[in-house]
């Protein structure tokens, strides 16, 4: 072999394997004498002398020699016609069309006969299915076509191939596969002897019988001399082949001679005898030739055989077709590539000669010039799995140190260095720096082509990150808070108590001092630092230096642009690689918990997980997760237009940690969170993948209580990211009820930043970040969750429950200033947000007229739905025991309730329900003696100046919406009337204020004086002045005079003078006193109008109305209801001024 590559190197040192593979691998009835030529030199290669095993002798470098001059002469070919396929073909030589087709063909022969050897039945069929047995010509038998392909095909097992056709239901396939045969003018013994070479003769009887008896039809049709008649060739056949067992069996002690034979078929030609010299030929013929079964031949048989052969196939074989073309480039290393890689992958890793190292590394880069020439991604992936292996920092070739231990960080040369053993063992491994440069080479500018090998690559860079050896830029992660920050090598603190040093703990002062000087500086639960020598730090600057030469950031940049199929498998790979730290790691524990019949996992080794999470405890913080997970949802971030096939695989990961998150440690679980959320925002622009969006949502909310503090400032960030961007991705209120509830979860979890971004992102989505987009962003179906919530943000201020609720978790636990100042931050931040959150509401007022219309709902029904909750919402904020939240609400609520939206959209009914549904209640909780604690002094702020806020308001109100209200029922007004001044004696009542105060306004000794007893008497005054002049309260006329009042005004001033006289006697006199007795006689005639006049100026009236009344103008008061006049409303206007006044001056 070896001179035979010697002849061609010097003749056509670059074009010989070419040849070969054109005129033999390509050829149906030729060995695959390239393949054979390939499979000997790779073997060649990994040959080890037993005498050396580690030194290579000349026929392991020969070979490698030849392997890289073939790969070489590739590529110059591939250079020199640039990869076009070009070049000179002889005019002998085959177009690359019809070798190919060849080529196919030859494979599916020896496919289907590989079939055929192991079962018959099923290599025809898949034979016929290739077409290669063609059946189609209906004018010729199936059998024929089956027949002919047998007996040409020379890969088949001849045993089975004389079993399958001596099998009874074969029987027309045997009979034309013996009439493929020539038999005419050839002797018996030469006839049987071709035929038998074809096919192996079975051993069963029976078998024998059926083939000898077709043989003896089709050889007697031939027409030979000397035999009678079929049944002669039969029992002649059967001598043949008796007689050539008995001559050439080496157990037969006794041969058959000519006369035995002779004697043996006398009379059997049709009844006479053989030509006796006829006979004799054939006995010398098998005496001096065996006929052997083709797999028997050896020796000279064997020689005479595949001479025959040679000379059989030399018939109809063509030239021998020189070549000199990169045309069959292509097709030749794609059937050799993998043993060829392999064996100089294997030369680089094992060979000593430097020399041929070097020439390994160029035949490795050759390779993946040609790989990726001809587009063959599949070698890509064999290619990283071998590099990365040799690099040694693979999992699997990282020796695990015997004690853990800190990595050292020093500088060397202004330089920030980690030394580690990854770092050193690294720095002195040569062949592992040349395998990782040349992989990292290879990989940039073919990410495309890697499938598998992403997995040999992440975990490189996993390794690599744990050491802080890759750039800085792979070192950060993003936070919706802070932005880009360092990936934490340890976890943050946790909040809650620190773990108590157990060096602290029992004993007295000088056992404490001593145990913390014996004690060493490091923690006992972190590793000892690395201890560095200055070759530990010269190896880890050839290994910085190496990592430097990968240029690792480069290929970290085109992973974010992959094409779409490698993305998927660089996305699965990330996650297998992350699942294996996580959810792996979670199930390997329990199985070991399982195995030693534990019912919990060992406890994790942070000091909080026990108390976050059980008894089990939590996986201690593994900073690689982090890395993976970042390098995860970077790349699904970058990849936007195949986001519905990477998303999938991102959320199965995050899902799996998520679904379990109390076995993972806190700051992991934020990271997680971080990462759903990022996934979250790129997804939102998607409407295919709304129902997973919601779903991941979902998973969120269901987090356990005690881990939600852990990720709630991330998820509350990312949410107000989502909705900044996206506000309108939810459309439905069950969307829209699932994110407010996820804000209001994480609104309440002690840190002020959570507290801050819960009502940003709140704002985000009704208002908008600048708080001008409520038109838009406002709909009816996230209207009364938004209420709800910033309600909630209001009744927040109230730091009361909170504090008292941290008193009760920890009673006799000493509260650190750190832990004294965050709760004051927190409380800070809850007041502030709730002071917002009111006026937040407020504003909506602007926008529930359109809602009201927008809505599938009825005028009444959606006025009701809209109105209530947000006024209630105000209402509620009365009693809250921040004072600012408190009086802001009541002039908030005063806005909405004067506000002109409200009093054109409603009718008298639904006015009257603001009253008994939110002004009433609210006065009813006022008046409670624990709510007035609170805040009992008369400082500016107290629940006193809230009292009287709360009565001006319902006194305010009341006069703004009186003309409204009038235009009900009387009934429903005089209740409502009633009702109020019910709630302002009680009012009056309960703080001193009494019904044994003289007139006016309860001002006599016998009251006890205060703001509020003050305020009631003004308020209820500018009231009963205003009804006056619109008609609805109208005293009784002097005494003899005729009264014109309806029934209805007559029931109304008596309950309200009955009502008022009981706490402020005196009151109606000072509002309406009686009229001056009449002198003249005239004016006796008509006392009603003197009455009315003086009734109409008593009551502040308007000059023009008591002018009217003087000259016996007429009035309109109406048996049926209750008419207001033109005049009424420029009167209450004027009430309302003084209403305002007096509250005003109470406030002072």
């Amino acid at each position: 072999m070896a001179l035979l590559f010697r002849f061609f190197d010097h003749d056509r040192p670059n074009d010989y394997l070419v040849d070969l593979w054109i005129n033999y691998d390509c050829d149906i009835d030729c060995d695959d004498l390239y393949a054979k030529v390939m499979h000997f030199l790779c073997r060649a290669v990994h040959a080890t002398s037993p005498q050396q095993p580690g030194q290579q002798d000349s026929l392991q470098l020969f070979a490698l020699d030849a392997l890289l001059s073939f790969i070489a002469s590739v590529t110059a070919r591939q250079e020199y016609y640039g990869g076009g396929g070009g070049g000179a073909a002889t005019d002998l030589a085959p177009d690359l069309a019809l070798l190919s087709e060849r080529k196919g063909k030859k494979a599916a022969i020896l496919a289907g006969a590989a079939r055929f050897n192991a079962k018959p039945k099923d290599g025809l069929a898949y034979l016929e299915k290739e077409g290669l047995i063609d059946t189609s010509d209906a004018s010729v038998p199936r059998a024929t076509h089956i027949a002919k392909f047998l007996k040409e095909c020379p890969r088949l097992d001849k045993k089975l191939l004389g079993d399958y056709i001596s099998r009874p239901d074969n029987v027309e396939v045997l009979r034309a596969f013996i009439g493929l045969f020539d038999f005419k003018q050839k002797p018996i013994a030469e006839a049987l002897r071709e035929m038998l070479e074809s096919f192996r003769l079975p051993g069963e009887a029976q078998q024998i019988d059926r083939i000898t008896e077709i043989f003896a039809k089709t050889y007697f049709a031939a027409g030979p001399e000397g035999i009678a008649s079929e049944d002669a060739v039969y029992v002649l056949a059967f001598s043949v082949i008796m007689l050539n067992t008995d001559l050439h069996n080496p157990q037969n002690k006794t041969r058959m001679s000519i006369e035995d034979y002779k004697r043996n078929l006398r009379g059997v030609n049709k009844g006479a005898d053989f030509d006796a010299e006829y006979l004799g030929t054939i006995y010398d013929s098998i005496r001096r030739r065996e006929i052997v079964m083709p797999e028997e031949h050896a020796g000279q048989l064997g020689f005479d055989y595949a001479w025959k052969e040679i000379l059989r196939r030399s018939r109809t074989a063509g030239t021998l077709a020189p070549t000199r073309t990169a045309a069959f480039d292509r097709d030749m290393f794609e059937g050799s590539w993998k043993p060829i890689f392999s064996s100089i992958a294997y030369a680089f890793s094992s060979y000593r000669d430097e020399y041929m190292v070097e020439r390994a590394i160029s035949g490795i880069r050759q390779c993946a010039i040609l790989a990726s020439s001809f587009g063959m991604t599949e070698i890509f992936d064999f290619m990283v799995h071998s590099l990365a292996s040799a690099t040694g920092l693979l999992d699997a070739s990282m020796p695990q140190p015997p004690a853990a231990a800190a990595n050292a960080t020093l500088e060397v040369e202004g330089q920030q260095i980690t030394v580690s053993p990854l770092s050193v063992r690294f720095g002195v491994n040569f062949k592992g720096q040349l395998a990782a440069v040349v992989l990292f080479t290879i990989a940039n500018g073919n990410c495309d082509a890697i499938r598998s090998g992403w997995s040999d690559i992440f975990e490189i860079f996993k390794n690599l990150f744990a050491d802080s050896l890759l750039p800085s830029s792979m070192l950060q992660m993003y936070d919706f808070f802070d932005g880009m920050v360092p990936i934490p090598l340890k976890p943050k603190k946790l909040p809650g108590p620190p773990p108590q040093d157990p060096r602290a703990q029992g004993g007295g002062l000088f056992s404490t001092l001593s145990s913390y000087l014996l004690s060493p500086s490091y923690s006992a639960g972190e590793p000892a630092p690395y201890e560095a020598t200055e070759e530990d730090v010269e190896a880890t600057l050839c290994t910085v230096d190496c990592v430097a030469s990968c240029r690792i950031e480069e290929l970290y940049d085109q992973i974010q642009h992959l094409a779409p199929e490698s993305l998927v498998y660089a996305m699965s790979a990330l996650k297998e690689l992350a699942d294996g730290l996580t959810v792996g790691r979670l199930e390997a524990r329990e199985a070991a918990a399982s195995a030693d019949g534990t019912s919990t996992p060992t406890p994790a080794t942070h000091p909080h997980s026990a108390a976050l999470n059980g008894a089990g405890g939590a996986l201690a913080y593994d900073a690689k997760v982090v890395f993976a997970l970042e390098m995860m949802v970077s790349i699904a971030s970058g990849a936007r237009e195949q986001l519905g096939d990477v998303w999938p695989v991102a959320l199965d990961h995050v899902s799996a940690v998520l679904r379990s998150a109390k076995s993972y440690h806190p700051t992991l679980v934020e990271r997680e969170v971080a990462a759903l959320l990022r996934l979250l925002k790129h997804a939102a622009r998607e409407d295919d993948l709304r129902d997973q969006l919601f779903l991941s949502l979902d998973l969120l909310r269901d987090l356990p209580t005690e881990v939600r503090v852990a990720g709630s400032k991330q998820l509350l960030a990312g949410l107000k990211a989502i909705l900044r961007e996206n506000p309108r991705f939810a459309r439905s209120q069950t969307e829209w009820g699932l994110i407010f509830a996820l804000i209001g979860d994480n609104a309440n979890v002690r840190n002020a930043d959570a507290a801050r971004l819960a009502f940003d992102a709140a704002k985000a989505a009704t208002v908008g970040e600048d708080g001008d987009r409520a038109d838009v962003l406002l709909t009816p179906d996230n209207f009364l969750q938004a209420v709800a919530l910033l309600t909630e943000f209001a009744s927040g201020a109230d730091t009361t429950a909170w504090r008292n609720m941290l008193l009760r978790e920890a009673p006799h636990r000493r509260t650190t200033i750190t832990e004294k100042k965050e709760m004051a931050e927190v409380e800070k931040v809850q007041q502030e947000r709730g002071c917002e959150a009111v006026k937040l509401l407020e504003g909506f007022k602007n926008e529930v007229p359109r809602i009201i219309r927008e809505s599938k709902l009825s005028e009444d029904q959606a006025w009701r739905t809209y109105w209530p909750p947000l006024l209630y919402s105000l209402s509620r904020q009365w009693t809250n025991t921040h004072a600012a939240v408190r009086q802001s609400s009541i002039v908030l609520l005063q806005r909405c309730l004067l506000a002109p939206e409200l009093l054109t959209t409603s009718t008298s009914t639904q006015l009257t329900l603001l009253f008994h549904d939110i002004l009433f209640p609210m006065l009813e909780e006022l008046l409670k003696p624990q709510v007035y604690q609170i805040d009992p002094t008369g400082n500016p702020g107290g629940m006193m100046e809230t009292r009287i806020r709360a009565c001006a308001l319902v006194c305010k109100t009341l006069l703004h919406l009186m003309v409204k209200l009038s235009e009900g029922s009387e009934r429903e007004f005089e209740q409502l009337w009633c009702r109020i001044l019910e709630l302002l004696d009680r009012m009056f009542s309960s703080t001193g204020g009494g019904s044994g105060s003289s007139g006016g306004g309860g001002k006599g000794a016998g009251a006890r004086r205060d703001p509020l007893t003050e305020a009631i008497p003004e308020n209820l005054k500018n009231v009963l002045l205003v009804m006056s002049a619109s008609n609805l309260l109208l005293p009784p006329p002097p005494p003899g005079t005729k009264d014109d009042r309806t029934t209805n005004q007559a029931a109304l001033w008596a309950v309200t003078f009955d009502r008022v006289q009981r706490f402020l006697p005196g009151l109606m006199e000072d509002v309406f006193p009686p009229p001056p007795p009449t002198v003249d006689p005239a004016a006796s005639a008509a006392p009603s109008t003197t009455d009315e006049a003086g009734a109409a100026a008593g009551a502040g009236g308007s000059g023009e109305d008591a002018q009217a009344l003087q000259d016996g103008g007429p009035t309109d008061r109406s048996d049926e209801g209750v008419h207001v006049d033109s005049n009424a409303t420029a009167a209450t206007a004027g009430a309302e001024e003084t209403t305002t006044t007096t509250t005003t001056t109470a406030d002072a």
